[in-house]
């Protein structure tokens, strides 16, 4: 299902069903920017996104089969959330850049109360992106710094943050950047380049991250998404963007698509 703000109403909107697609649904809420949602569980599909009021504000589709009403989560949004699922439990975090331009989050307990807002540090020039380092129940948050490099905070298995100092990765960014795992150990930074190209950050299996490289390309929109396709055969998972085959496998890859 794809979620987004409609245009006339600034109200929540979908398009899709599980089964099939159903134009212009719209669910309420009013957006003052984009949505996110995430999947809680087996059969509850959650979204979230700025209010009116700035505040982190919710729907959710309930194992009933219906939309609930909208729920105020509280905070006070600067930009546009992100979500992801803490690895190795059943708590979901949210992530935005706050009125102190600082990285803020909320997040859901297994219980299904929300937490208060909490300060992560940091100084953000854009939206945030989560994902999991791969092979850890590490949890990485990615922003756009001052000035445009790409800078990290995370959190550790134990709950604790690694953020003071938050981390430069390089790269110089003008816009907000998006994460992808490719095969095994390797995570994926995308985003839109100084010269409004198409580019990229990798982190190894050991840790390391490369520099950046261009994919070419000339993007005017601020998002960009990546779609990881299987190997044809056997293998051991993707290489990252820009060559090789998979180890045991032909084919697949990671194609960047974006607002041109």
């Amino acid at each position: 299902m794809l979620f987004y703000r409609a245009l006339t109403t600034n109200s929540l909107a979908a398009c899709g069903t599980r089964r099939e697609p159903v134009p212009g649904l719209f669910l309420g809420g009013v957006l003052n920017g984009d949505p996110a949602a995430t999947q809680i569980g087996s059969n509850l599909l959650q979204v979230f996104f700025r209010g009116t009021d700035n505040g982190l504000w919710s729907l959710w589709w309930t194992p009933e089969g219906a939309w609930s009403n909208q729920q105020s989560l509280g905070g006070v949004l600067n930009g546009n959330p992100a979500v992801a699922q803490v690895p190795g439990t059943e708590i979901y975090q949210i992530f935005f850049r706050g009125t102190d331009n600082g990285l803020w989050s909320l997040w859901r307990n297994p219980d299904g109360s929300w937490s208060n807002q909490q300060g992560l540090g940091g100084v953000l020039n854009g939206d945030p992106i989560a994902a999991q380092v791969p092979g850890t129940d590490v949890l990485q948050v990615f922003f756009e710094g001052v000035p445009n490099g790409i800078w990290s905070v995370w959190r550790n298995p134990d709950g604790s943050w690694q953020n003071n100092p938050e981390q430069a990765l390089g790269g110089f960014l003008t816009g907000d950047p998006i994460a992808a795992q490719v095969g095994e150990g390797y995570l994926q930074l995308f985003y839109r380049g100084e010269n409004s190209d198409v580019c990229t950050l990798t982190r190894n299996p050991d840790g390391g991250w490369s520099s950046e490289q261009s994919l070419g390309g000339f993007v005017t929109g601020n998002r960009i998404a990546a779609v990881n396709q299987a190997p044809a055969t056997g293998g051991g998972g993707l290489p990252p963007i820009g060559g090789g085959t998979p180890p045991g496998g032909t084919g697949g890859g990671i194609h960047p698509t974006f607002k041109a």
